[in-house]
């Protein structure tokens, strides 16, 4: 039996919930305990049943059984609570019917000047089946209605009833230790004021017009909106048996009410409410409401019970069951009277109803405790202008309305009677509401400068410019001369500036406090975002209201009006406008022409181009059932590269051939809404398409791409604002992950390539994306990390980019979106995120180093040179290539691949620290990690966590995310799986079991960052994160040794003694591991050796290697990745009170490999001064007489290849500059490692070893008729997965885990060390048989120049995963290189290729 949801709402006074170690924490402060669960006494005298079993950390806790009674009263409790400000309880719902429980605390503060409850409350999620604790703060609170504050309480409760309230049976809840915390709140008196009343004038001599509000057309539900518990209820279209089509509203569950609301558009004074009703049963109790103008309940219409409806004067109307039966209300809203028609006939006339100056929706509202079954059927319909009823043409009228709420109420009810604006906002806040600003407030040398004027005359005052004398004078008194530092204030007397008042864009500006608090006399309250509130007394800002303040001073919020006016202006008829404008297209054109650097790059996307005119069409292929994304996204970089060749060449055959993929992706049957990312990158690709090559396109063509844009990107994505959409559109609004800005900029980039078309849609649509991405911005703040990892860091920048670069390019401005606070910090998440070896990949992120055709865009758009030449360097040392997008924002002024970076980067909120040796050498030390929120989308359970690249390896890694279909992935049993707890990443468990092994919904932050030449090292309070079972952990990280080594520490106090403690670290795949002893491990990948060293005071600790799967303690489902030649160290044993645990991690050859682990507490942690000292390299290393290839003086490490019946050995020696020793030892065999030592001679204890490896290849065995060639050696495009290099084409396994695997365009070469005659390739891939790889082979006898044998095409599925043979076309030929080239795969975009064999007939 399917468990289903309980939704109880549970009110009591609190905040914002955040989870807290334990009520210990609170005995040196005072409190006030509502209920005292540690006594028995305590919870029987207030009316409670006390358990014993069901407890938490005291004694017993308060039982509630909500089958018995569905409220839970404080009968005692404090009327005045105002000397505290914080409230704090635990919970746990029990209940095995149920998956979750949402639940709301409230409580009452009765305003007797006001009508209905007044009451403050919070939602919150509670997961039934463990306890959870919350601390909330008063200053968090939700307003309802106007509580008089928080010194007049007039009752505390928990209840499971009430407004769309649902609490399933047998469900009990149990409550331990409510107590209030804290400092005297600041929160004084009743509520904000809230805003002013819509105004809405009629007048007597109003003539009656004959405007229909909403006409449904039949059974159209748009424009209606469900509410309460309407998931359990039932709201559809029916027909009878005469195919008549209505509205049923059916009663299905008898605990919860619900309702459907009817939003209507402009009123006017005479209103008619007219549609026909029925009922196959009886009606469920309820009524017929409406709201005002400002959305406000405001009366009852009418009421309905069995078969009768009633009017508030008590006329009543019986219906007959499965009779229609037509109501008509005529309003008039001058004199708030109603007249009732019941088939055509007056019932009742001039009845009052509660006064309303107007009304903007009606809602069918049904009550709890209905009969199941009772229903009410309604159909056509309708709102019109009228005094009486009358015939309304059968055209569909809808007033929708969108969930995305565009007005500022909100914000503006927080800032009432105060002044207020924002650092780069164009606008100031005063008299209630915003006002444009022509010049906005900055920060320059860490001061805030404000525009004179406007502030002064926000409040009123007058204020003089004086041309001659370049004075301003405030008010006939206070001066202000420009260029001057010396103030005249109102009194006469002179105040200093500390900077010259200063004109800017013909606007005086000067100092924020000395305008605001010398002259104008009020107290100024500034926040870190920019936001700039100035009053009488100071103004709070809060984490709860800071977002909406800085939302609605600093971002422009258009309407549709405004963006359809702006349209007119910049872009009605012309094109480019996604992304690019024409300006930018001919700049492109003339750098491809003019810069050696984009021709390059050019040539590079256009030679890319070339091959995907060559691949198959996409096909609407959903492979596991849900996402269609990876077609979507073949699309969009198909689209890129075909688009920028065409606009570069101007050649046909690219504008004909990314028609061809359009034509294919344009007759799906749809772009599957139901993963909306999808149809937004979809959209994305075809507004591209059809937008940069507009003047190409045909009329067909461009009608054809069009409709799809509209049919599958627009008309979906306006479903999901509207709520049509069902549960496809969860995604808005206020979404805070990257599918926000994807969803919204994909689609909104379709609305502005086709806006002439549809106008009012596309602008409405583009005012609502822009309001609606601004929740997804906030997440940047403060320092422009991204909570999500830095792989989805680059998708979310990567679609911010395309939204911003087309609002500019079409409308002139991005609507200050782009000065989102930490927005211009961003690209160093991923600069500084990237080591050696990989990224950080942290939650569910990948290993591989991401590239972000963005860096060019970031560059410009905030100044920051730098950041071109990282990009530059990037190309440089092959780690990237060049994208369309490099080439559309490249700024070809910028030259060079040197950049200055601090080496060491600390990001708050996601609390991400990454130390680095250098920026250049890919083989130094890097140590990385993160704390912040636990609970996150796409977060695991792995606070703390750290991963370390040194020699270019990735000794400590993270296993990054698992497969997102498994069950529960992003839901309830998200911490079930390894690789999203603890015990999969580099942290410890204690006491583990089958719990999450990190305490829910904590948040650790960094206490320090040091950063000096020679070291640096962090400390995280990881307290938070294992508050269940410690009083205090912290964890220290530090590059030492001139940054050459990785050390991290951990110290714990735990709440008790004799906890099973067990700490891991993720060791390379398939590594070499050796225990020396109880201290020491050496890890070996790649040819490198790591030195790794741990203690502990743990008594009597095991350190050793485990693989990397579930504990015997840990839930283990399967589906899972077996983590496939992963194996982790760790070290166990049972705590004391007090323990540490270091470990240092150093290569093994390292001069400082021999000193013994520093075990230096936390707080005495120091770096030495002075500048980094260098260890010597060498200049070149030779080989048989001749420099080696690829050489890097800081890459210790080279490998040499030879045939199984090869035992030559080499002659090494090396070239170093002068005061360098070099000393070479040569292996016992041709096939032992040759070790250069290179050191300082006046130094000799400074000094590097180089390794010279020889790998030996197996005897490759012949295929069939064929002989196989021996090779030597294999170079690749890419080897992005460190397990499946090149070389696992050559080694007799046709293991799919025995690969080389690359994406896109990518290629290997088989070098058979001298040359060979051969007649064919053998070729086994991952999955053969299911899908066919599309290749061509080449050959050559030098390795430059190539000859095609076999053309471009796919390989036999008839084969499945064994080796095919392609024999050459033209027969056989000498050669001593084999190239394949490889351009994805009939299913997806990768190359996967078990072995490649160059064959020779027998």
């Amino acid at each position: 039996m399917c468990k289903r949801k309980i939704i109880a709402w549970i009110t009591v006074l609190c905040m914002a919930a955040a989870m807290f170690p334990n009520f210990g924490a609170f005995a040196a402060e005072r409190v006030t305990y509502l209920l005292d669960t540690s006594k028995k006494s305590a919870i029987t005298n207030a009316g409670f049943t006390a358990d014993s079993k069901k407890v938490n950390t005291t004694k017993y806790s308060a039982k509630w059984e909500t089958d018995d009674t569905k409220e839970f009263y404080i009968k005692e409790f404090p009327k005045d609570i105002s000397d505290h400000s914080v409230i704090n309880f635990s919970l746990l719902v029990d209940s095995t019917s149920a998956e979750s429980a949402t639940l709301m605390l409230f409580i009452g503060s009765e305003n007797p000047s006001t009508d209905g409850l007044d009451y403050y409350s919070k939602v919150l999620t509670v997961e039934p089946g463990k306890w959870q604790t919350y601390q909330f703060n008063y200053s968090e609170l939700t307003l309802n209605r106007t509580p008089v504050g928080f010194n007049e309480i007039t009752e505390i409760r928990l209840t499971a009833t009430g407004w769309g309230n649902k609490v399933s049976d047998g469900t009990v809840v149990y409550v331990e230790n409510m107590f209030l915390s804290g400092e005297p709140t600041t929160i004084t008196g009743t509520a904000p004021t809230p805003p002013p009343p819509t105004e809405v004038s009629f007048k007597e001599d109003d003539p009656v017009g004959e405007k229909i509000h909403y006409n449904s057309g039949g059974y159209e539900t748009k424009g209606m909106r469900p509410g309460g518990n309407q998931k359990t209820n039932k709201f559809e279209i029916a027909s009878d048996k005469e195919n008549n089509h209505y509205l049923l509203c059916e009663t299905l569950d008898a605990a919860s009410d619900y309702h459907w609301d009817l939003e209507l558009g402009e009123p006017t004074r005479y209103m008619v409410f007219e549609f026909d009703i029925t009922t196959s049963s009886s009606f469920p109790t309820g009524n017929i409401q409406y709201k005002d103008a400002d959305n406000k309940a405001a009366g009852i219409l009418l009421k309905y019970e069995g078969n009768t409806i009633t009017s508030e004067s008590g006329k009543s109307v019986t219906v007959k069951k499965g009779k229609w039966t037509n109501i008509a209300i005529v309003c008039d809203f001058l004199k708030n009277t109603l007249d009732l028609y019941v088939d055509g006939e007056k019932k009742e006339e001039g009845y009052r109803f509660s006064q309303a100056p107007s009304i903007s929706m009606l809602r069918f509202y049904f009550n709890a405790g209905n009969s199941i079954g009772s229903n009410m059927m309604i159909d056509n319909y309708k709102v019109y202008e009228g005094v009486e009823p009358r015939e309304v043409e059968d055209v569909a009228v809808l007033n929708q309305t969108s969930k995305i709420i565009m007005n500022n109420i909100n914000a503006q009810s927080q800032l009432r009677g105060v002044v207020a604006l924002s650092v780069g906002g164009n606008g100031i806040h005063y008299d209630d509401k915003k006002h444009a600003l022509d010049a906005a407030a900055y920060v320059e040398d860490g001061r805030t400068l404000i525009p004179v004027r406007a502030v002064s005359e926000a409040f009123g005052l007058k204020v003089d410019w004086d041309e001659g004398t370049q004075t301003v004078t405030i008010d006939g008194k206070s001066k202000i001369v420009i260029d001057s530092t010396e103030m005249i204030l109102p009194d006469g007397s002179k105040f200093t500036l500390d900077v010259p008042a200063r004109t800017t864009n013909d606007r005086t500006f000067i100092p924020l406090r000395a305008l605001c608090e010398q002259i104008l006399g009020k107290t100024v309250t500034w926040n870190d975002r920019g936001i700039i509130v100035i009053s009488d007394q100071a103004f709070s800002i809060t984490d709860a209201n800071a977002d909406v303040i800085n939302n609605y001073l600093l971002y422009d919020r258009p309407t549709k009006e405004q963006i359809k006016k702006l349209f007119d202006t910049y872009n009605q008829d012309t094109h480019p406008r996604v992304m690019i404008n024409q300006e930018i297209y001919d700049r492109v054109v003339y750098n491809y022409a003019n810069d050696a650097d984009v021709k390059q790059w050019g040539d590079q996307i256009i030679a890319e181009a070339d091959t995907l005119l060559l691949r198959a069409m996409p096909t609407y292929d959903i492979p596991d059932g849900y996402r269609l994304l990876s077609t979507c996204r073949d699309v969009y970089q198909r689209t890129q590269r075909l688009a920028m060749a065409y606009i570069l060449t101007k050649d046909a055959k690219y504008a004909e051939g990314l028609y061809d993929i359009f034509e294919a992706a344009g007759n799906f049957p749809d772009w599957n809404p139901q993963h909306f990312l999808d149809v937004a990158e979809m959209t994305c690709a075809f507004a591209i398409g059809y937008d940069w090559l507009y003047d190409y396109w045909s009329d067909e063509q461009k009608k054809f791409l069009a409709e799809k844009i509209y049919e599958y990107g627009l008309v979906p994505a306006n479903d999901a604002y509207y709520g049509a959409l069902g549960s496809y559109g969860w995604w808005t609004p206020g979404n805070e992950t990257n599918w926000n800005v994807v969803c919204n900029g994909g689609t909104l980039m379709g609305a502005v390539a086709i806006f002439e078309q549809y106008p009012d849609m596309c602008s409405d649509m583009i005012a609502m994306q822009v309001r609606d991405v601004e929740a997804m911005m906030n997440s940047f703040y403060p320092d422009g990390a991204w909570f999500e990892g830095i792989v989805y860091w680059e998708y979310t920048m990567a679609y911010t980019v395309n939204m911003l670069s087309t609002l500019e390019a079409c409308f002139g401005t991005d609507f200050n979106l782009s000065k989102t606070p930490g927005l211009s910090n961003s690209i160093f998440y991923n600069i500084a995120g990237d080591g050696g070896a990989g990224l950080n990949n942290f939650h569910d992120s990948t290993t591989t180093h991401e590239t972000t055709n963005t860096y060019f865009w970031l560059s410009n758009k905030y100044n920051l040179p730098g950041v071109t030449n990282v990009r530059l360097n990037q190309f440089a040392k092959g780690k990237f290539s060049p994208t369309a997008y490099d080439i559309l924002w490249y700024d070809t002024s910028i030259k060079g691949t040197d950049f200055y970076l601090p080496k060491d980067t600390y990001l708050r909120g996601v609390e991400f620290v990454a130390m680095r040796n250098s920026w250049t050498d890919d083989n130094g030390a890097w140590l990385s990690y993160h704390g912040g929120a636990a609970e996150v989308n796409h977060s695991h359970l792995d606070t703390g966590t750290f991963v370390f690249d040194l020699g270019g390896v990735r000794w400590a890694q993270d296993l990054g995310g698992d497969n997102y279909n498994m069950p529960g992935y992003f839901g309830d049993q998200k911490h079930t799986y390894y690789r999203l707890r603890p015990e999969g990443h580099n942290v410890y468990v204690i006491d583990p079991d089958s719990k999450e092994g990190q305490t829910l919904g904590h948040f650790a932050e960094v206490e320090t960052l040091v950063s000096k030449e020679r070291g640096a090292y962090s400390v995280l309070d990881m307290t938070p994160a294992y508050a269940t079972w410690v009083n205090k952990a912290r964890r220290g990280y530090m590059l030492s040794d001139d940054r050459r080594s990785g050390i991290v520490r951990d110290e714990i106090e735990f709440k008790q003694e004799g906890r099973e403690f067990i700490w891991f670290m993720h060791t390379p795949m398939n590594a070499e591991i050796k225990i020396a002893d109880k201290n020491t491990a050496y890890l070996t990948s790649e040819g490198v050796t790591l030195k790794f060293m741990i203690d502990s005071d743990i008594e009597g600790y095991e350190f050793g290697v485990m693989d990397a799967k579930p504990l015997d303690t840990s839930p283990n489902y399967s589906g899972q990745n077996p983590n496939a030649g992963i194996r982790k160290l760790y070290l166990k044993g049972t705590a004391g009170k007090e323990n540490y645990v270091e470990c240092k991690m150093i290569l093994a050859d390292d001069p400082c490999a021999e000193l013994s682990l520093p075990n230096t507490k936390l707080d005495e942690w120091t770096i030495p001064d002075g500048t980094l000292q260098e260890l010597p390299v060498l200049d070149m290393i030779i080989e048989d007489g001749g420099d080696i290839a690829d050489f890097d003086p800081k890459k210790t490490v080279y490998e040499r290849s030879i045939r199984f019946d090869d035992t030559s050995a080499p002659a090494i020696t090396a070239r170093a500059a002068q005061g360098l020793v070099v000393e070479v030892t040569n292996g016992e065999t041709y096939a032992d490692p040759v070790q250069i030592k290179v050191s300082y001679a006046d130094n000799p204890g400074l000094y590097r070893v180089y390794s010279y490896n020889t790998t030996v290849l197996p005897e490759l065995k012949d295929v069939g008729d064929y002989k196989r060639m021996q090779v030597i050696g294999h170079t690749a495009s890419d080897e992005p997965e460190a397990s499946h290099p090149a070389a696992k084409v050559s080694d007799n396994d046709i293991d799919p885990e025995s690969r080389w695997a690359a994406e896109n365009d990518a290629w290997i070469i088989l070098d058979m060390g001298r040359e060979e005659t051969i007649d064919a390739v053998g070729i086994s891939a991952w999955k053969g048989s299911e899908r066919s790889y599309t290749f061509k082979i080449e050959v050559s006898a030098d390795g430059e120049t190539w000859n095609e044998v076999i053309a471009q095409r796919g390989t036999d599925k008839a084969n499945g995963e064994n080796i095919g043979i392609y024999d050459f076309s033209n027969g056989a030929v000498k050669a001593r290189y084999v190239k394949y080239s490889g351009r994805g795969n009939s299913v997806n975009t990768w190359n996967s290729l078990t072995e490649i064999a160059a064959l020779k007939r027998k």
